[in-house]
């Protein structure tokens, strides 16, 4: 490697490191503000409280509504090792509860669904937020995850995905999480 990319490379601690893309480093948003010592590593690594908050809120009642059917669902940033030089981060993974094993690595089996609120990565090398969560999308679908469901704070939108259709919705509208059970952001952000 030469030029600029080759001395970013090597300059950029893996800690800034939010994922992996066949082998090539996919950084949090605003690494570069970390690396000129404006803000800290977890300035860029942490939530916002309203990701958190709508984060720990959906946990609740994904709970209330989904361990006693079968599911396991867990929230932080779930790693998921989708090939040997690739990996995904989750907000929240929706498992199968008969299906789900514990590890201190990893996942390498594929939750029925992940939600992701907003997004840490920095897409500046792509140019878009478009691109960077319709590869993150294509990709976990590609691994097995049955429905990716995107939800964006700053426009209040909704954008669900699964292998045969992709929904953009509002707050105000039900999110079919899984057939037969949904929620509306509103109504459980008012809660």
């Amino acid at each position: 490697m030469t030029g600029t990319s080759a001395i970013l490379a090597i300059d950029v601690p893996t800690r800034l490191v939010y994922e992996w893309d066949d082998g090539s480093p996919i950084y949090y948003r605003n690494y570069q503000e970390v690396l000129s010592g404006k803000i800290t590593s977890e300035e860029v690594m942490a939530d916002s409280t309203l990701q958190a908050w709508i984060k720990s809120k959906l946990y609740l009642f994904l709970c209330g509504a989904l361990l006693e059917k079968g599911y396991e669902i867990l929230v932080g940033e779930i790693g998921m090792q989708l090939a040997p030089k690739s990996t995904r981060a989750a907000d929240i993974a929706i498992f199968k509860a008969e299906t789900f094993t514990l590890s201190n690595k990893y996942t390498e089996q594929a939750p029925e669904i992940v939600i992701e609120i907003d997004v840490k990565a920095d897409y500046a090398n792509s140019g878009k937020l478009i691109e960077y969560y319709e590869l993150k999308t294509q990709k976990l679908l590609a691994f097995g995850v049955k429905k990716v469901i995107w939800i964006f704070t700053d426009s209040e939108t909704v954008i669900v995905i699964n292998p045969d259709q992709k929904l953009f919705l509002d707050w105000s509208d039900e999110v079919e999480v899984l057939p037969g059970f949904g929620l509306r952001l509103d109504d459980l952000l008012k809660r």
